[in-house]
């Protein structure tokens, strides 16, 4: 056919030099040589796509997977179908654990394959990850689709003898030699746009259990037992300090240097328990006026002009509560008048000084209303003809008309009603005023040790672990007791 339509262009060019033949001629051998280069490339690509289908080193796109154990964050049940849809678990052999990382650093955290998952089965390794089930994505050699994802989801994976673990926490590094750590996949992700998937994100969690604890060192540089690493690390469940034993990184490499439980001494912000006691009083205080009855304050209405309209607004003169701030001692030191002393503590609360913030001194009801000019504006917008444009075809001109988008704003007289006339009452009696009791920064204490003598001291709960005394809260993240009201004014 392609011979023939040669034959009849040539025959066509030798009866009639027409400008036709001559580019349909031109048309016909730049197709056949597009062709001649073209076809055995897309039969070679073919060829190779079977090739990688025959051995699973791509699956097919219609590949469907149950993502069984896989855990994820807020996401709905019709979600986790949409995030995990084209995800696939695929496996090889392996000699050692070395030859499975445990992440692929150069992978984006939104691509399934970041991470692997390894496997012993008598003396055997098994290397696994999740993998796109696209028939374009390339999953590698030697790996084999999994039928369930069980393989992809979870590992035991052994620790080098000099890898750390550092937990994650909130009071600084600890570190901790462990046997093995148990890692788990998360996936987060999101539905929207219609249904489609725009974003998800893979991660590993590697954890570890107080059986797999192996050991530390101290910040002296002396090994710590095993038994008061594990109490260590108890101690911190218990107050908090931990949520979960899991390690800040993701994989654990032998590292020669000092895998430390504690990089320095222990110390915590540390506040009396009474002094985190809020309270507002009427204290006894020089200056306060004798004259405490009610008050009434009266406002000026005024109008202005604004785009053909009027615009009102009420001002007022000073009153009481103004008056009184310039008067009144902004803090003051006293103690507290309905605070009894706690049998169960140390200190007598009901002797202890605390600092007192100057408060509003009187109450205000309104009595009188007034009704209020202002201008409401609204903005609005119309298509508009704003001419015609033309093009010529041939020996035809066409023409069409144009538009602009006009806008413009409206404005609009409203009233509304305000207060114009307030009533004052004092909060306290004559000779008194009103005061909010403040939190006096906490103390930086210190473990017990010989040189320290400071009168705040930590408490001793075993396994170099500390605490605040008895009479105290933490101010500390991670400390027993904590409360943020209890702030120190330096880090500890």
């Amino acid at each position: 056919m392609l011979h023939a339509d040669i034959f009849s262009l040539s025959s066509c060019s030798k009866i009639v030099k027409s400008k036709t033949c001559v580019a349909m001629s031109k048309w016909l051998l730049s197709s056949v040589a597009f062709l001649w280069v073209q076809t055995p490339m897309a039969h070679r690509a073919i060829q190779n796509m079977q090739l990688a289908l025959d051995n699973n080193h791509m699956t097919r796109a219609s590949a469907w997977y149950d993502h069984g154990s896989v855990k994820f964050v807020d996401a709905t049940d019709e979600d986790q179908e949409k995030i995990m849809k084209g995800v696939g678990c695929y496996c090889k052999k392996v000699e050692s654990r070395e030859d499975c990382p445990s992440i692929k650093a150069n992978h984006d955290v939104s691509a399934p394959n970041r991470y692997r998952w390894y496997h012993e089965d008598a003396g055997e390794g098994l290397c696994c990850k999740m993998a796109w089930t696209s028939l374009f994505t390339w999953v590698g050699f030697h790996y084999k689709r999994q039928e369930t994802m069980d393989l992809c989801v979870s590992e035991v994976r052994p620790a080098p003898s000099a890898a750390c673990c550092h937990l994650k926490n909130k009071q600084g590094s600890v570190g901790l030699r462990v046997k093995q750590t148990n890692s788990e996949t998360w996936v987060e992700g999101s539905s929207q746009n219609y249904g489609a998937t725009v974003e998800r994100r893979f991660w590993k969690v590697s954890a570890v259990s107080l059986e797999d604890v192996l050991g530390s060192t101290d910040h002296t540089g002396g090994a710590i037992d095993v038994e008061d690493v594990r109490g260590f690390v108890e101690n911190g469940l218990d107050a908090g300090r931990f949520q979960r034993l899991e390690c800040e990184e993701t994989e654990l490499i032998e590292d020669s240097k000092d895998c430390l439980l504690r990089t320095r001494a222990s110390s915590e912000c540390c506040c009396h328990q009474a002094t985190l006691t809020a309270a507002e009083r009427c204290l006894p205080v020089d200056g306060a006026p004798s004259n405490t009855e009610d008050t009434y304050l009266e406002g000026s209405y005024h109008e202005v002009g604004d785009n053909g309209h009027q615009k009102g607004s009420i001002s007022f003169p000073p009153g009481p509560n103004a008056k009184e701030r310039e008067i009144l001692p902004e803090i003051v030191h006293a103690v507290d008048p309905e605070m009894v002393d706690d049998i169960t503590t140390a200190a007598n609360e009901s002797e202890m000084v605390f600092p007192w913030g100057q408060n509003p001194q009187w109450t205000s009801i309104c009595v009188m209303k007034q009704k209020v000019a202002y201008v409401r504006s609204q903005r609005h917008s119309k298509r508009v003809r704003s001419g015609t444009r033309c093009h010529r075809i041939g020996k035809t001109t066409h023409c069409r008309p144009t538009y602009r988008t006009k806008h413009w704003t409206t404005y609009h007289q409203e009233y509304s009603d305000k207060c114009i006339k307030y009533k004052f009452t004092r909060t306290c009696s004559a000779g008194h005023a009103f005061y909010e009791k403040q939190f006096p920064p906490g103390v930086c204490a210190r473990e017990p040790t010989d040189e320290n003598d400071d009168s705040v001291q930590l408490q001793d709960i075993g396994s170099l672990s500390f605490m605040c005394p008895e009479d105290y809260k933490s101010g500390t993240p991670g400390g027993y007791r904590f409360t943020e009201l209890c702030q120190c004014a330096s880090s500890c």
